[in-house]
């Protein structure tokens, strides 16, 4: 039996709106079928946790093996458009090692942070640790500004701004559930900080400063790259198999001079990457069924979404016969 770990962000952990999607909805369930289909005899391990940036991606990967001892990983990288936020334990002496998370079960290095779901069961809890969030940086901009998402960024500037700023007005694309799920986490946050209202406001003005202006950044760019290749590494030395993909578009750091004349080489090989192309994207791909349809493009999008940013389980079902199932396939012989 070939067992696969299957990592990424809410489009891994599947789901739109309010409603989790079961194991054979999401992608990994998906695949599992395929495989099973295709005469591969396997167990896939959902480890998608939703709105996470890929800074814990190596421990990840590490305790992930450690508990499984997968065959393979199938890992959905993250962009840039997080800012990673933790309240040291040395302040709020709240220690998750004590109690394992928000419902005080024993402690487990996976678990007690986050959801596993496999086609037999579900342990652990989706932002179980309310210590850390990672917010978006749309929602920083968003929550920052009061939702007023009427202002005109660059009158606000008196000048230009980073492209995560541009983009989240140009789009407006938070709703209200959205919204709330912003304001929990926050809240959360708000509480490990002892409710106190000017710790809060320097948290705040740290995540709106991270968003707007070290966004895209040669600092940014080069932490990401960095954390990129540990990815990469701790897989290799784990001497397991892998496949990484995007859900996004990278095409705003992949013409960067850090990326072409330090990390291109060692990153971008095509053994690493579904399709074999580290520009490859489920997003892109998307793009070019709905084109295919000869209509409106747009009006395709729409309709392959479940909600603003999640596709419908039916969309899976056609990447994973398109894409990640025949790709797996060949990495798994």
């Amino acid at each position: 039996m070939k067992k696969i770990v299957c990592l990424g962000t809410s489009h891994t952990y599947g789901g739109a709106n309010e409603r989790n999607y079961t194991f054979e909805e999401g992608w990994p369930g998906q695949l599992s079928k395929y495989l099973k289909d295709n005469g591969v005899d396997n167990y896939v391990y959902n480890g998608g946790e939703s709105s996470f940036s890929s800074f814990f991606y190596p421990t990840k990967i590490i305790n992930f093996y450690n508990e499984y001892k997968p065959d393979m990983f199938v890992i959905e990288v993250p962009d840039t458009d997080k800012v990673d936020i933790e309240i040291s334990s040395a302040i709020t002496g709240h220690y998750i090692q004590k109690h394992g998370g928000r419902n005080k079960e024993p402690y487990h290095p996976i678990y007690a942070r986050q959801r596993v779901l496999t086609q037999d069961w579900e342990r652990g809890e989706q932002y179980n640790w309310p210590n850390r969030k990672s917010i978006s940086k749309g929602e920083a901009v968003d929550f920052y500004h009061g939702a007023d998402t009427t202002v005109k960024i660059k009158e606000f500037f008196k000048g230009e701004t980073g492209r995560a700023v541009q983009e989240f007005y140009e789009s407006a694309s938070l709703g209200d559930h959205e919204r709330d799920n912003v304001k929990k986490k926050f809240n959360e946050l708000y509480t490990a900080l002892g409710r106190n209202d000017d710790n809060f406001k320097a948290m705040l003005a740290y995540c709106y400063f991270h968003s707007v202006f070290i966004d895209q950044s040669d600092f940014e760019i080069s932490c990401y790259l960095a954390n990129l290749m540990n990815i990469i590494n701790t897989l290799k030395m784990l001497n397991v198999k892998f496949c990484l993909h995007s859900h996004v578009n990278r095409h705003h750091w992949l013409d960067h001079f850090i990326w072409k004349e330090t990390y291109q080489p060692i990153i971008d090989k095509p053994d690493y990457w579904m399709a074999g192309k580290m520009d490859w994207s489920v997003k892109k791909w998307a793009y070019k069924k709905a084109e295919s349809k000869g209509g409106n493009v747009d009006e395709e999008i729409k309709k392959m979404h479940s909600d603003k940013v999640h596709f419908h389980p039916w969309v899976y079902t056609m990447l994973v016969d398109e894409v990640f199932g025949p790709e797996i396939l060949k990495k798994l012989k």
